[in-house]
């Protein structure tokens, strides 16, 4: 089950790249519909912690991204965002031990 999740995200990488390189390009008011329906289409609970990390990893100094990350996350259910922290704190930790 995880080598699938896994495989599924390194799969659509490019596509969340792709995403977040045009992330600046896309008109505010159509980016929390257009991110929104990415990640409902995607799988929230595997995909949402991606996208964040992606954003956050490009555009970490920007507060209107950090704002649009909060929104977006906030759209999902307390139990997706859960999920979110723990995949983001497990994900973190491995990177660290690893280092």
């Amino acid at each position: 089950m995880k080598k699938h999740k896994k495989d599924a995200l390194s799969g659509s990488s490019e596509l969340l790249l792709s995403f977040v390189a045009a992330f600046e390009h896309i008109p505010w008011h159509r980016r929390y519909s257009l991110f929104g329906s990415l990640i409902d289409r995607l799988g929230p609970e595997d995909f949402l912690f991606a996208l964040l990390g992606l954003l956050a990893d490009r555009y970490a100094a920007k507060k209107d991204v950090q704002d649009f990350a909060l929104g977006l996350a906030a759209r999902f259910n307390a139990r997706i965002q859960l999920v979110v922290r723990r995949t983001t704190y497990i994900s973190m930790s491995t990177i660290l031990t690893c280092s």
